[in-house]
């Protein structure tokens, strides 16, 4: 009886939780503040990072994983298998960060430049007849 009440108590408590979630609505700073070059620049760099790491990590993990497999188990002597499993090891390391890194800065990174890249300017000129709107996407 009493985790009949425990699994009612939870699951009311996740539909609150989650309701109360969809209920907050604000906008993130990205939307309701002018873009920030230096912001752009940090996502370049975050996207950058993570696209190095994960090659790294990629390189890493394939030639850890080949030289563990090529290593002779029986031999006490051979080093193959730790070095194997330090660079497996090693090549795990950085694509666990290397991947959300590449992902979220290239996110981040193409959504600061679509808001860079929309402005709205007047243009005078001999050739225009008042004031112009000028829209670039």
């Amino acid at each position: 009886m009493n985790i009949k009440v425990l699994a009612i108590c939870a699951l009311v408590l996740f539909i609150t939780a989650h309701a109360s979630g969809q209920a907050k609505i604000e906008r993130s700073p990205l939307e309701t503040q002018p873009p920030d070059p230096h912001l752009l620049m940090k996502y370049q760099k975050m996207k950058n990072s993570g696209a190095a790491l994960t090659v790294v990590g990629s390189i890493l993990f394939v030639v850890g994983y080949a030289t563990m497999l090529e290593s002779d188990l029986l031999d006490e002597n051979d080093t193959n298998l730790q070095t194997g499993a330090i660079c497996t090891i090693a090549g795990m390391s950085c694509l666990g960060p290397g991947i959300p890194m590449w992902i979220v800065g290239a996110h981040k990174h193409r959504k600061l430049s679509k808001l860079q890249s929309v402005t709205v300017k007047p243009i005078a000129g001999i050739q225009y007849q008042g004031l112009t709107l000028s829209f670039r996407f």
